[in-house]
């Protein structure tokens, strides 16, 4: 099967997000701990191993922030591309 960049979307990629969320309001230090716990479940072999049998990489680290700032980034470029191939709702 073809990749995107040999059908002319070289541009073209997709990530599964999978990560903890919250309540708006939530206060930061429950936002901290949980992050904190994930993280360490998430770096134990038979976390890594079970997503690696779903072909999924395990964790960047996210910390509440920067897990909120690369959903923005995924939301952004996919309203980008839903208006620009002709969505009028997003």
């Amino acid at each position: 099967m073809p990749t995107s960049a040999e059908q002319g979307y070289p541009g073209f990629r997709q990530e599964g997000i999978h990560g903890p969320f919250g309540w708006k309001g939530m206060p930061p230090e429950l936002q901290a701990r949980i992050a904190e716990e994930a993280a360490v479940v998430a770096r134990k072999p038979a976390t890594v191993e079970r997503f690696r049998q779903a072909a999924q990489l395990v964790g960047r680290g996210a910390t509440p922030a920067s897990f909120a700032a690369l959903l923005e980034e995924q939301r952004q470029r996919w309203a980008a591309l839903a208006w620009e191939f002709g969505a009028n709702a997003l």
